[in-house]
């Protein structure tokens, strides 16, 4: 397999940095506590930011997938530069919490959507053999934002307060992208050292089509069980009647997992071919649900925890990957955007699933549900397979 070119390395140090930046979003919960205290609001009041900003996210991957297609890169993401920074200075400056809502759920989440979709767009749309690295190196990194942020928001946090903590986070995250859209300048093939975009199909798929369907169905399928017990894994561990580190480490293990999974799949896909992945993983979720109902152990639950990240991680790395294998990569932007619908739904349906069916605190049913559904994409996964889905089954590449 050929080395990806010095164009290519510049376009993923971009994309990478971008989203390690952009990921800071998911340490939002480091904020409840001091935000609720100000407002003297609860912390599901405060939580509410944050879901905000998740549906943003969500809708503008998909409405951006256009804007990503027609514009240079490196634009799009000085676009979100300002935008990003503009709306946690907003936040910083809030009086009340519908101000942090507008800061940073509205603006800092339309910052999240154009550079995720932009960084994930140039990795899908070029690195031809190599397109399932380059994607778990970009979604890799988003994943491993918060962890990156954490730290440097707890540090300033505890030796300040929240406001002065989001200026700093508007004035890093202003540098960060700015940064990372200069590398990306325009995309794939800039400069001509970038990887070229391959030969093959280049469509726009319509999501009642047989194969963008099920694609779609089985990533919302697929994720449903990998976000029920990233939402509840605290409260699933301290059912199992783990200590206070040991609920602490499951929380730790699956965000690791997830890591693993989204830069792992990708680079494995290259070699084994993505769908052989996507059921590899969504035949773990369901064997991780099941058995994540049955046992109370330490070591076997926190084994199972990073089992659940590198199924949910996986599928994150390996569905943009997919879909460009499917569709070609003039209108991936676009085409990733809809079929990302799939995860937004899976977003609302999982955690609130989770929560619905283990009122009285046992999780049980609820983990069962999610090992169906990890079931039901596994087999839609098989059935693309049968679709006719070129370089993306069972080919092994040298």
């Amino acid at each position: 397999m050929s080395p990806v070119p010095l164009g290519g390395a510049r376009l993923l140090a971009g994309g990478a940095l971008i989203n390690v930046c952009l990921g800071s979003l998911f340490a939002w919960s480091l904020f409840v506590g001091p935000l609720a205290t100000t407002f003297d609001r609860s912390a599901a009041a405060v939580s509410s930011v944050f879901s905000v900003a998740v549906v943003v996210f969500a809708t503008i991957v998909l409405a951006g997938g256009r804007i990503v297609d027609r514009w240079p890169p490196r634009w799009i993401v000085l676009g979100a530069a300002v935008v990003g920074t503009v709306g946690l200075l907003v936040a910083a400056r809030a009086a009340s919490l519908p101000g942090v809502v507008v800061g940073y759920g509205v603006l800092f989440g339309i910052a999240n959507g154009l550079g995720y979709a932009t960084a994930v767009a140039v990795a899908g749309k070029g690195f031809g053999e190599r397109r399932g690295f380059a994607l778990g190196v970009v979604v890799g990194a988003y994943a491993a934002g918060p962890l990156v942020a954490s730290p440097v928001i707890t540090a300033v946090l505890t030796r300040s307060d929240w406001r002065t903590t989001f200026i700093v986070l508007a004035v890093a995250i202003g540098v960060a992208l700015t940064a990372g859209g200069l590398l990306l300048g325009r995309g794939v093939g800039d400069r001509g050292d970038g990887p070229v975009p391959p030969p093959g199909v280049h469509e726009r798929p319509l999501l009642l089509r047989p194969r963008a369907f099920t694609l779609w169905l089985a990533f919302l399928l697929g994720t449903v069980p990998a976000l029920l017990v990233v939402a509840h894994a605290a409260s699933i561990a301290d059912a199992g009647g783990l200590s206070a580190a040991a609920v602490s480490a499951a929380v730790a293990v699956l965000g690791a997992g997830n890591l693993t999974g989204r830069a792992g799949g990708g680079w494995l896909s290259d070699r084994i071919g993505r769908l052989p992945g996507l059921r590899a993983a969504t035949a773990g979720l369901a064997v991780a649900c099941v058995a994540l109902s049955l046992v109370a152990a330490t070591v076997p639950v926190l084994v199972l925890m990073v089992l659940v990240g590198v199924g949910y991680g996986t599928q994150s790395a390996l569905v943009p990957a997919l879909t460009a294998d499917l569709f070609g990569t003039d209108h991936f932007g676009a085409n990733y955007g809809r079929v990302f619908t799939g995860w937004g739904v899976a977003g609302l349906v999982g955690p609130q699933l989770g929560a619905w069916l283990s009122d009285s605190g046992d999780f049980s049913a609820a983990l069962w549900v999610g090992a169906g559904s990890a079931a039901a994409a596994f087999v839609l996964h098989t059935a693309l397979g049968r679709m006719g889905v070129p370089g993306a089954d069972a080919e092994v590449r040298a």
